[in-house]
């Protein structure tokens, strides 16, 4: 593998100069730890193992385990929740996708996170039980049980993804997915779409069931006394998964997971992608006074894509006082994934995108958040030649005078080496409206180019 870098470098600097050969350092240092065992393979661009693929129709190709255990830096052995369809040999990525790092709800400065959240690192199996897997190099960080999981990088010798064809994430269900990762030695072209988006951090889950109460203000609060769901974020211990009624709730949010809106009818904040933050939701029911109480944005994270990835968070649900058979109440939107892609050249007229997803409208109830858009690294031996996106969701609207949500923030993109007039999105998504105003609902803040 060594060699084909050094050709692949000497190609290139004969096309390009030879400032190439320093740009392809970073994307392979790291790859072959000091730490790995004698017989470790660098990883690289792939092996090319899994051959030639052409993608007609939508796929995930992509495996995930669940990391069970908490496995200290310096171990080598994981212990998953179901080791099956990995074997000796398989490239993956260790990714710690939540974390405990805490954060004030309501807290609206941005977050460099410390305590393990995002970090990942590559490796190769060696060998696998039923429940187990065992690497060829040490882990250079604490993974925490419960709080990760192990994906299987599939490594193609070429990649075609056809127009109308996808390759999509699996979507993060609190244990697993989220991400896609795909490396391919030699050409990836891409005319359909290689996607992550709505596969983030969830959004809060609307309740039909919420208090009919007004003047509510406080930044927490049970969802069953007037306060709407908030989004998911980095921190661990999300719970807006089981009866929405009971689920945490309250205007403030909860790191980059937007807040939920607070009664009566106030919008959910749109969750901060890990680039921008997300834009607060609109204004309660003219009833209420117009208060600006709708949920607060999800802040940025502040943490470049180079040891870190991360998942765009989740929007608020929209307070809603139902039920009623014409009323429609409106939950947050989950925010976008990551794609991770290593290819010897990246061209196409197609996308790869990880953008947050759009919150849907609300009927006479307040409307939910949109999501943050994701992250996208791209590391290639050329400039990379296809449309990338990490946008924000857009806020969902509403039919009455009656608070919309806050659009997300922009994600992260990071394609190395920078490729010059990259076609690059990462803009903060619309606030909803409610006719044709927002009623103090914000859009997302823009999210980072690297």
């Amino acid at each position: 593998m060594r060699s084909f870098r050094v050709i692949l470098a000497l190609v290139l600097a004969g096309v390009a100069g030879c400032s190439l050969l320093v740009d392809l350092e970073p994307f392979h240092g790291g790859s072959t730890p000091a730490d790995a065992a004698p017989d470790s393979a660098a990883i690289d661009f792939g092996s090319g193992k899994d051959g030639e693929l052409t993608v007609s129709t939508e796929a995930v190709v992509n495996d995930y385990a669940a990391i069970v255990e908490t496995a200290i830096a310096g171990a080598r052995r994981l212990v998953v929740g179901d080791g099956a369809r990995f074997v000796a040999g398989d490239a993956v990525l260790v990714w710690q996708t939540v974390g405990r790092d805490t954060s004030p709800v309501g807290d609206p400065r941005p977050i460099a996170p410390t305590e393990g959240a995002g970090r990942y690192a590559l490796a190769r199996v060696t060998a696998t039980e039923s429940n187990a897997m065992t690497l060829d190099r040490a882990l250079d960080f604490d993974v925490l049980g419960g709080l990760a999981q192990v994906v299987r990088v599939r490594e193609y010798s070429a990649l075609t993804v056809q127009s109308g064809g996808a390759i999509r994430a699996l979507p993060w269900d609190g244990s697993v997915g989220g991400v896609v990762a795909i490396f391919v030695a030699g050409s990836l072209v891409v005319d359909g779409t290689i996607a992550a988006s709505g596969a983030g951090s969830r959004g809060g889950r609307a309740a039909l069931t919420l208090a009919h109460l007004l003047g509510c203000e406080k930044l927490e609060g049970t969802s069953g006394d007037g306060y709407a769901p908030r989004g998911e974020g980095i921190v661990a211990g999300y719970d807006g998964v089981g009866d929405p009624a009971s689920a945490p709730g309250g205007r403030g949010n909860e790191a980059n997971g937007g807040g939920g809106g607070n009664c009566h009818n106030a919008g959910g904040g749109g969750g901060g992608g890990s680039g921008g933050a997300g834009g607060v939701g609109g204004d309660s029911w003219e009833g209420d006074m117009s208060r600006p109480v709708g949920g607060a944005g999800g802040v940025a994270l502040a943490a470049p894509l180079g040891g870190r990835f991360f998942l765009g968070g989740g929007g608020g649900a929209g307070h809603a006082d139902g039920p009623a058979d014409d009323q429609v109440a409106s939950s947050g939107a989950a925010g976008g994934g990551v794609v991770f892609v290593r290819a010897a050249s990246v061209v196409g007229n197609g996308a790869i995108v990880a953008d947050g997803e759009d919150a849907l409208a609300a009927v006479d109830q307040g409307g939910g958040g949109g999501g943050g858009g994701g992250s996208i690294l791209v590391e290639s031996g050329e400039p990379v030649r296809v449309a990338v996106s990490a946008r924000g969701g857009r806020g969902a609207d509403t039919t009455a005078a009656i608070g919309p949500g806050g659009g997300g923030g922009g994600g992260r993109i990071r394609l190395a080496p920078p490729s010059a007039g990259a076609r690059n999105d990462v803009g903060g998504g619309a606030s909803g409206t409610t006719p044709n105003l927002p009623r103090g609902a914000a859009p997302g803040a823009p999210g980072v180019i690297e």
